[in-house]
């Protein structure tokens, strides 16, 4: 990832000593170029953010009502309350079965659940 870039013009004379490490000098470069740089740069980046979230959401198993509310401590009424006021993220599987995340129910439980 490029941390630093530093754009000098051919009277501009540069001592590379004092360059640091991760720096890119650009010469002779038009603006179109350096625009397709620029956004090659950050369609890269954003590629591997959005790999590292897929990623984590993959990772977070979703729960059916039913496990959720139980892992929460809760009957199955009073949990569907606290995820329709906006508790938990709600999923739709297979078009109208909920699910929930594993990991919010658990950050929930150990929250505000007590003699856990």
């Amino acid at each position: 990832m490029i941390e630093k870039v530093i754009i000098t013009s051919r009277n501009n004379h540069l001592n590379y000593r004092e360059m640091r490490e991760n720096s890119v000098i650009i010469h002779g470069i038009n603006p179109q170029e350096f625009k397709q740089v620029i956004q090659e740069l950050v369609r890269n980046e954003l590629k591997k953010q959005t790999l590292e979230l897929e990623v984590k959401i993959l990772e977070d198993e979703l729960l059916p009502v039913g496990r959720a509310s139980r892992l929460c401590g809760l009957c199955v009424k009073s949990f569907r309350i606290l995820a329709e006021t906006g508790k938990f993220t709600i999923y739709t599987h297979l078009g109208t079965e909920k699910r929930y995340s594993k990991r919010e129910i658990l950050e929930y439980r150990n929250k505000y659940v007590k003699g856990r």
